[in-house]
């Protein structure tokens, strides 16, 4: 970087510096300011100066569902970096309508500048590392990503307690996830069969913490019901992420299992709670559920 000008450049040895010193001086810190190394950048614009500084980009900002809309809150702070430029986001936040979604789809949400405000937009293209730090869509560097929503119906954007498909980019915090079974089920087969699931979104290389509690369980025989979880397989020939198991001895008894899950990838993933048995007839009564706590 050049160096700044010294202080005689400017005010010279006499009350006033002479034309000459301030045209020398004032040049100097010129050049300090913007000239090529310069503090901040060639053309002092804002993405220049912010890389000078050492100013990072921001996200102070996070993406709920209200009523109906995505929207983009503003969250220790109102800047978004978009573009290389960060833009104020108003305290009432920038919303987003499920008009024109598509059934069963998961979309990425994107934050651009309008030239006079922020807005956002929904895209299935992939996200990248951006030039200014932050992740763009892979197909237009002038549009941040901010967050991940999904549909279950057509035009309706879904974050229940058994689907959580709103996610955030910035300002994440872990949310539950959580259902119980409506009615008894029961189990004949000694391979894992799907009793009751939950949705989630996941940015992926997370591990979150499922359980299954809550609930009754008895067995006709003098035998044992296992219970799992498992990760994005629901079949009976699935292999749970975890399990444990209760010899309940044609008795009734409760049961409580909780188990760290790593998530490997992002986007959509469910977790099914799991039952079977290793003879006999099990029962898993009404009331008998999963939860996890996700999207940290």
């Amino acid at each position: 970087m050049p160096a700044p000008p010294a202080r005689n450049d400017i005010s010279g040895s006499g009350a006033t510096p002479s034309n000459a010193q301030a045209r020398s001086g004032f040049g100097a810190l010129w050049d300090c300011l913007f000239g090529t190394g310069g503090l901040l950048g060639n053309t002092g614009n804002q993405p220049e100066a912010r890389s000078g500084l050492g100013v990072p980009a921001v996200g102070q900002c996070e993406l709920t569902l209200s009523g109906g809309n995505l929207v983009l809150l503003p969250r220790d702070g109102n800047l978004i970096c978009i573009d290389g430029y960060n833009r104020p986001i108003p305290n009432a936040g920038v919303t987003l309508a499920p008009t024109g979604t598509a059934a069963s789809t998961d979309y990425n949400i994107y934050a651009y500048w309008t030239g006079s405000a922020v807005a956002l937009e929904r895209d299935t293209a992939s996200h990248v590392l951006g030039s200014y730090g932050v992740r763009v869509k892979s197909t237009d560097a002038t549009r941040t990503l901010v967050g991940k929503a999904g549909t279950l119906s057509a035009g309706a954007w879904v974050n229940t307690a058994a689907a959580r498909y709103v996610l955030s980019w910035f300002n994440r915090r872990p949310v539950r996830a959580s259902t119980t079974l409506s009615s008894t089920l029961t189990v004949n087969l000694t391979t894992a069969q799907p009793l009751v699931s939950i949705g989630f979104m996941s940015w992926g290389n997370e591990t979150i913490n499922a359980s299954l509690a809550g609930g009754m369980q008895n067995n006709t025989a003098n035998a044992v019901n296992f219970i799992g979880i498992g990760l994005d397989s629901t079949t009976t020939s699935s292999t749970p992420s975890s399990y444990g198991q209760a010899a309940v001895n044609n008795g009734y008894s409760s049961f409580t299992q909780a188990y760290p899950i790593e998530v490997p990838t992002e986007g959509r993933h469910t977790l099914t709670a799991l039952g079977w048995v290793n003879s006999g007839t099990g029962s898993f009564l009404a009331g008998s559920g999963i939860a996890a706590s996700v999207g940290a």
